[in-house]
């Protein structure tokens, strides 16, 4: 559940997330959703380092709890398609994705984004 072209990120993401918190040439997105009450977004280079913590709090006003309807989609954007047009922000390449089962722990977080890095993206 993230949807930063409709600004359902929580306040004060907003800013951070469009500032270009993020602004690497190869980015490392996460998103973890329990489904009931609580998410964490976190960012990174691809290359090198660890990850920030954009948020890590309670649901937006709404969402909770979660109403999935069964789809899973992985990739890049949505900025392009926001009701009444106007925008074409979605610009960039998506190369691979995960889904796991639970909320999986920061350790676990970690251990996934040193192996990105260690992929050696150039």
């Amino acid at each position: 559940m993230i949807g930063a072209q409709r600004a359902l990120l929580p306040p004060g993401t907003a800013a951070k997330y469009r500032s270009g918190a993020l602004g690497t040439k190869f980015v490392t997105a996460m998103l973890k959703n329990n489904g009931t009450s609580r998410f964490a977004l976190k960012g990174g280079d691809a290359q090198s380092g660890g990850l920030t913590t954009l948020w890590d709090g309670g649901l937006p006003g709404g969402y909770s709890p979660m109403k999935k309807q069964g789809a899973i989609v992985l990739g890049s954007g949505g900025d392009c398609c926001k009701p009444g047009g106007g925008a074409n922000l979605s610009a960039g390449t998506f190369y691979e994705g995960a889904i796991v089962a639970g909320y999986p722990s920061d350790a676990t977080d970690n251990a996934v984004q040193a192996s990105i890095t260690a992929a050696g993206y150039r």
